[in-house]
């Protein structure tokens, strides 16, 4: 049986919980999609490379999905919007 999927979202946007702090490998397992399974057919390093592209946009996915309301939708974009600026 699959694991349910953990949510990403985090108030804190990063905090001890947050999908900061995971690795791509570890944000993509735990999505339990089937998706993924598809990057086995790839090179080690095309694969680690989709990895990360897949798992920053899963986490940018739930963070609006799964934000309480759209006030911490937008803090939570705003924060990988920087993220991806440093």
């Amino acid at each position: 049986m699959t694991p349910s999927p953990t949510p990403t979202f985090d108030p804190a946007c990063g905090g001890p919980q947050g999908a900061a702090t995971l690795s791509p490998r570890e944000i993509a397992r735990r999505s339990g999609s089937s998706f993924t399974g598809s990057f086995g057919f790839l090179t080690p390093d095309r694969r680690e490379a989709l990895t990360a592209v897949y798992a920053f946009c899963r986490v940018v996915d739930d963070a609006v999905d799964d934000a309480p309301d759209a006030a911490a939708g937008r803090i939570a974009l705003a924060f990988w919007n920087e993220e991806l600026e440093r």
